[in-house]
């Protein structure tokens, strides 16, 4: 469970932006499960779009995504929710009032 609020995007070019990872940290020369393939969760903004994806991997599919293209807005505070387990996999995202909250 996290809060963050979306500020924009660091780059005007088409990368792809990290706003979290947790997992096995590789050398970049490997793009697989041995190395930054590894999302226990990953969060993610589109290279092309504000949206946000979601990603968590597994025993069978490092590169699993639950969330694709989550519409993100500059300055709002999202609060995010993370739940799984060896058979599920569930997340909600919702916007807060960033006054009141």
């Amino acid at each position: 469970e996290m809060k963050f609020t979306f500020h924009g995007k660091n780059t005007s070019k088409n990368q792809w932006e990290s706003i979290l990872r947790i997992g096995e940290y590789g050398n970049g020369t490997d793009p697989g499960c041995d190395e930054h393939g590894n999302r226990y969760p990953g969060l993610f903004i589109l290279p092309s779009k504000p949206q946000l994806q979601v990603s968590l991997s597994d025993k069978t599919e490092c590169w699993f995504v639950i969330e694709k293209h989550y519409d993100l807005e500059i300055n709002i505070m999202y609060h995010l929710i993370i739940q799984y387990n060896q058979t599920y996999a569930t997340v909600s995202i919702s916007t807060m009032n960033t006054i009141t909250n």
